[in-house]
């Protein structure tokens, strides 16, 4: 029996994220680093070994539901990616002209408005070609 390369693996199911918990204050000392809350959709973003790269990419958000038909433009950069098969979680976020984040111009882009200034902010490499 010959074993498959692990490139040719596709990637897992839907991986669980991580949560932020809410604190009062943040932890304090050296070994901590703190970010920015971006004001977004959370979404896991598999893409899956194929011929068609449109199709291989979904925006999954945190209840699994495929959004890459209602932001075809992050899917398609997405696709775009070298990588065979590939899982990353991120955040999906509108931006103001001011360069912070704002939930309700995230929410009136769709594929009506494919020109909205969409940034993905990926988190982590969960899942990469094996």
């Amino acid at each position: 029996m010959t074993a498959r390369p692990r490139a040719d693996l596709a990637p897992p199911g839907f991986v669980e994220p991580q949560l932020a918990l809410l604190v009062k204050e943040p932890p304090q000392g050296e070994g901590w680093a703190h970010e920015i809350k971006f004001d977004g959709y959370r979404i896991e973003a598999p893409i899956a070994p194929g011929e068609e790269r449109s199709a291989r990419v979904k925006l999954l958000t945190r209840k699994r539901l495929d959004w890459a038909r209602k932001y075809p433009a992050v899917a398609a950069a997405l696709a775009s990616l070298p990588a065979r098969s590939v899982i990353i979680d991120g955040e999906l976020c509108a931006l103001a002209a001011d360069g912070t984040t704002s939930f309700a111009a995230l929410e009136a882009a769709s594929a009506k408005n494919p020109h909205a200034n969409l940034v993905y902010y990926a988190f982590d490499l969960m899942f990469l070609d094996g």
